[in-house]
C-alpha cells in the first residue's frame, strides 16, 4: 500500500508501558541507548521517554499507572538483533542489571542472552551474524 507513490508506513515505534519511566529509561541508557528528545513533543520526563540506538532503533517507555509489573512478561516479548551479546553481557553485570538467562545457543542455533529490566519486561537480545 502506498501513498503517492511513497510507502505509507515508515516506521514502527512500539512504547511499553512502565510504572517508572526513569528506572526504565536509565536501564536502557546503561546498555548504550540514549534518551532521545523531540523538540516537538516535550514531556515530562517521569512520564514519557524514546530511546533510540543508531537510526535503526526508536521505541518509547510511558507512564501507565493501572501497569503491573508482575505481568510484564506476559504481555510483550521484547527482542534486539545484536552482532555480540557477550559484550552486552558484560555491560550488563557491569552495571549490576538482573541478567534472566546469560549468553546460551538455542535450539535453533543463534545465541541469545535475556535481561530483565526494572518493570519486569524480559529483554532478549539475539546474536546474528556479523
Amino acid at each position: 500500500m502506498s501513498s503517492g507513490g511513497r510507502p505509507l508506513y515508515t516506521r514502527l515505534i512500539p512504547v511499553l508501558p512502565v510504572a517508572d519511566v526513569v528506572a526504565e529509561r536509565e536501564f536502557y541508557e546503561k546498555l548504550g541507548f540514549s534518551h532521545f528528545v523531540d523538540p516537538d513533543e516535550p514531556y515530562p520526563p517521569t512520564a514519557f521517554a524514546a530511546l533510540r540506538h543508531g537510526d535503526d532503533i526508536l521505541f518509547g517507555v510511558a507512564l501507565s499507572p493501572e501497569f503491573d509489573p508482575a505481568g510484564a512478561e506476559s504481555r510483550l516479548w521484547w527482542q534486539f538483533e545484536s552482532t555480540d551479546v557477550w559484550t552486552i553481557h558484560a555491560c550488563a553485570k557491569e552495571a549490576n542489571l538482573e541478567i534472566e538467562q546469560p549468553p546460551q545457543i538455542e535450539p535453533w542455533g543463534r545465541r541469545t542472552l535475556k535481561l530483565r529490566s526494572p518493570n519486569g519486561y524480559v529483554v532478549t537480545f539475539e546474536e546474528i551474524e556479523k
